[in-house]
C-alpha cells in the first residue's frame, strides 16, 4: 500500500474487420477534429534532453476558468473521473451510449499516521461530514447521466483497503446484509452495482485461500459479494485476463464500434497481444513467503480503454521497481509494457509511489497526459518524478496532473516537481469528445460540493495508429 513522437505502435492484436471498417467510418470525422485540435494546440513539441525538464510554470498550461459548473456529460463523450477523497482511490467512467464503471473506491484507516509517521495523510475532502465512499456516490450523482440508476461494472484493482474500503470503529452495517459499509460497499449502498469485477473471484485463492486470512476489511468485503449475489442484488465475475469481451458497452453499442475495452493483466497473468491469449508470469510458491504472506501490489488488473485514436490505461498498484531485498518477479511493468503499446493518458501506477511506473513502461507508452492519484506525503517519489520528466525515455510533450501534492512533498522534490506539474490538487476529469479524436483535461475544485472547473488543459490530439 505504502510505498509524442512517431506513430504508436498499438496492440499486436489483428483486428476483426468489423472494428476496421468501424474505425474507418471515423477517419474522417476524426480528422477534422485532429485538424481543429492542431490548431488550438499548436506546436508545442520541444527537444530538452534534461532528465529533470523544467518547463513552462503552470499558468502557461492550463486555462483558469472562473468556477464554471462543467458541461453535463452527452452521448459519444467518454468522460474519465479521477475523484479525489484524500482517503484512496476511486474513478468513475461515462462511456459513450452512457454505460457507467466505477474503478476503485478505497478508505485508509485512522491510524495511518501513528503507523507510519512521520507519513501524513492529505485532507479528506470536501470536508469529513461523509465517510469517503459517500463522497464518491455524491460525485457520482452529480455528475452520472440523467437516466443512470445503478452502476454498470465496478472493479476492485486488487484487496489493499484505500482501493475497496477500510473498517472504521463506527463503520454502520449496511440495511441490505450483514457488512459493514466503507470505500465501495458505501457507494453500493446509494449506487447499486450490477456487475463487480475483481481478481478473486470465483474462489479467491491465488496466491493462496483468501478467505482464510484474518482480515477483518477482505472479509467484510467477501460478505457483501456473498450476501449480494445470494440475494440477487449483485453479479461478480473474475477479471478475464486477455479479454475485450467482458466490458461491453450496454446501451447503444453498434453505434461506437471503435470502443472497447482490453483486460491486460490481472494475478501475473498478461495479455499476449493476439486474440484473447494469455500467459502466466508468477506461481504462487515463488510469491508467497514462509509465513504465507504476499504483495497485493503486482496482482493488481491492468485496464485499457480504446475509443478511435483515443487509448487509456491504468493499472492499479502494479509495480516495476525490483529493490535490492525484492526478487525479479516483483517487476511486472516490464512484462506488461509492450502490450499496452502507446497510450494518449495512464494512470500512474501505485498513486506514483518509488516502486512503479518505470522506465521500461514509460519507454513504452510514451503518454501526453499522466495522472498521479494521491493521498500520502510520500507520493510521488523523487525517483518517479525524474522518470515522468526524462525526454531520454521518450520525447514529446507531457502533461501531469496530480488529485493532491502536500506542501512537505513539494519542499522535499523541489521545482522538479513544481514545474513540471500541470496541476497539484483537485479532481482530474479526461473529457473524450465524439469519435476518440480529441480530449481535454479539467481539474475539478476538490474543496467545494459544487465542484466547479478550477483550470481546463487542451484539447489534445490523440495520437493515430
Amino acid at each position: 500500500m505504502i510505498n509524442g513522437g512517431s506513430d504508436k505502435p498499438k496492440s499486436r492484436e489483428v483486428k476483426p474487420s468489423s472494428r476496421l471498417k468501424g474505425r474507418q467510418m471515423f477517419k474522417a470525422r476524426a480528422a477534422s477534429r485532429r485538424l481543429l485540435g492542431w490548431i488550438l494546440v499548436g506546436v508545442v513539441m520541444g527537444a530538452n534532453s534534461s532528465a529533470f525538464a523544467f518547463e513552462p510554470a503552470v499558468e502557461g498550461r492550463g486555462s483558469p476558468v472562473a468556477r464554471e459548473k462543467l458541461p453535463a456529460w452527452h452521448d459519444g463523450l467518454l468522460d474519465i473521473h479521477h475523484i479525489n477523497t484524500g482517503r484512496g482511490n476511486a474513478a468513475f467512467f461515462v462511456l459513450p451510449d452512457g454505460t457507467s464503471i466505477l474503478f476503485d473506491a478505497g478508505d485508509i484507516e485512522d491510524d495511518f499516521e501513528e503507523k507510519y509517521a512521520p507519513l501524513k495523510l492529505g485532507p479528506a475532502v470536501p470536508d469529513s461530514s461523509l465517510r469517503p465512499g459517500q463522497w464518491i456516490a455524491d460525485y457520482i450523482r452529480q455528475f452520472a447521466p440523467k437516466r443512470m440508476t445503478a452502476i454498470d461494472y465496478a472493479f476492485v484493482s486488487h484487496f489493499h483497503t484505500d482501493h475497496y474500503g477500510t473498517l472504521l470503529p463506527g463503520s454502520p452495517v449496511s440495511a441490505h446484509g450483514p457488512w459493514k459499509l466503507t470505500g465501495i460497499m458505501d457507494v453500493a449502498e446509494v449506487w447499486p452495482i450490477k456487475i463487480l469485477i475483481d481478481r478473486g473471484n470465483p474462489d479467491y485463492s491465488f496466491p493462496r485461500p483468501l478467505r482464510e486470512q484474518q482480515d477483518e476489511n477482505l472479509l467484510n468485503y467477501l460478505r457483501f459479494i456473498d450476501a449480494g449475489v445470494r440475494s440477487g442484488r449483485l453479479k461478480t465475475q473474475g477479471f478475464a485476463v486477455g479479454h475485450d469481451d467482458q466490458v461491453l458497452l450496454r446501451h447503444d453499442r453498434k453505434r461506437y464500434p471503435t470502443f472497447s475495452i482490453r483486460n491486460i493483466a490481472a494475478n501475473g497473468e498478461i495479455w499476449t497481444g493476439i486474440g484473447m491469449e494469455k500467459r502466466a508470469t508468477l506461481n504462487a510458491d515463488e510469491i508467497v513467503n514462509q509465513n504465507g504472506k504476499f504483495n497485493e501490489n503486482p496482482l493488481s488488473l491492468v485496464l485499457k480503454i480504446n475509443y478511435g485514436d483515443f487509448d487509456y490505461v491504468t493499472g492499479g498498484d502494479i509495480t516495476g521497481v525490483s529493490e535490492p531485498d525484492q526478487p525479479a518477479w516483483f517487476n511486472m511493468e516490464s512484462k506488461i509494457a509492450p502490450v499496452v503499446g502507446e497510450v494518449d493518458v495512464m494512470t500512474m501506477n501505485h498513486h506514483g509511489n518509488r516502486d512503479a511506473t518505470n522506465a521500461d513502461w514509460l519507454r513504452n507508452l510514451k503518454p501526453q497526459v499522466l495522472v498521479e492519484q494521491t493521498w500520502t506525503s510520500d507520493q510521488p517519489g523523487g525517483e518517479v518524478v525524474a522518470r515522468v520528466t526524462s525526454k531520454h525515455l521518450w520525447q514529446g510533450q507531457r502533461h501531469i496532473f496530480a488529485t493532491h501534492i502536500q506542501d512537505a512533498t513539494k519542499v522535499a522534490i523541489g521545482p522538479w516537481l513544481t514545474r513540471n506539474y500541470q496541476s497539484m490538487e483537485g479532481h482530474v476529469l479526461i473529457r473524450v469528445q465524439p469519435g476518440g479524436g480529441v480530449f481535454d483535461v479539467y481539474i475539478l475544485d476538490d474543496h467545494s460540493r459544487e465542484r466547479p472547473i478550477k483550470s481546463h488543459f487542451g484539447p489534445f490530439v490523440s495520437r493515430p495508429e
